[in-house]
């Protein structure tokens, strides 16, 4: 009888201890941080203004980092406020919002040279053209990159080289901006081989194409398209910020694998 009665007790002590056990860990999980899922939040116009505005006065910003402000005259004496570059960097991510049909993979060749007088007969190219000067001094800088894209009513803004294919060699890079139109620039296209192997047109504004670190591809930063109660609503004037859309050579084609936003920040001029 002793020993089935401290047999009992102890199985009732085991019971008890695990009893307590499990109590202890069930109170330290009940006190752990609940689990937070967090929903992507869409930033409308008016909480973007709050989290990008400064009250500073300008002498503490380069100007070289200004993409536009409000203003006469001198930059720091006169201005009320500017919009700086580097403000916000998303963390990249592989869903690809470019709109497809904004660029192009496809090689094409480039647009015949044609004369003056070719120009003329085919189109309301005239002496009249209101853009007449501004063509000329594209076709004496630039020769005959100029003159392919004039049907377009497109002048060209730059011509750079860089490698985008890795093969070695520098492909040419043209930026072309319209005639008489605000956001430029407005077109990229990259040549290789007399051939057109890409070029993106975006929304048709306010566009960029930077090289790569790898030699693989490039960046193309672009504006999205603009929505009403969104930061985007005014991005036709007064974009927020841009999109910035890697492209890689893969199997002979440029192809985008990943996109961050990057938004500017404003100063209002604090004297």
């Amino acid at each position: 009888m002793i020993k089935k009665h401290i047999s009992n007790k102890k199985v009732i002590a085991i019971i008890i201890v695990f009893f307590l056990l499990v109590l202890v860990i069930v109170s330290y999980f009940y006190k752990m941080e609940p689990l937070i899922i967090y929903k992507e939040k869409i930033i409308t116009s008016t909480d973007f203004e709050k989290s990008s505005e400064l009250n500073l006065p300008l002498k503490y910003f380069a100007e070289s980092n200004v993409v536009y402000g409000s203003g006469d005259g001198e930059y720091l004496n006169s201005w009320s406020n500017a919009t700086f570059e580097d403000g916000y960097q998303s963390f990249p991510t592989t869903k690809i919002t470019i709109p497809t049909d904004g660029y192009s993979v496809d090689i094409k060749p480039l647009p015949p040279i044609k004369s003056l007088n070719q120009l003329k007969k085919e189109s309301e190219f005239s002496d009249a053209y209101p853009y007449m000067e501004f063509y000329l001094k594209d076709v004496k800088k630039y020769g005959n990159i100029a003159n392919r894209f004039i049907n377009e009513s497109l002048g060209v803004r730059e011509v750079r080289k860089f490698d985008v294919d890795m093969d070695g060699k520098e492909e040419t890079i043209i930026t072309l901006c319209t005639y008489g139109a605000n956001g430029c620039p407005h077109k990229f296209i990259i040549i290789k081989d007399n051939s057109i192997i890409f070029s993106v047109e975006v929304e048709g504004r306010h566009l960029n194409l930077i090289s790569s670190e790898t030699g693989s591809g490039f960046y193309v930063h672009w504006i999205p398209k603009e929505k009403e109660g969104t930061k985007w609503e005014n991005s036709y004037c007064c974009p927020p910020g841009y999109m910035k859309t890697r492209f890689v050579f893969e199997k002979g084609k440029f192809i985008p694998v990943y996109e961050q936003e990057v938004l500017y920040f404003t100063v209002n001029n604090k004297k």
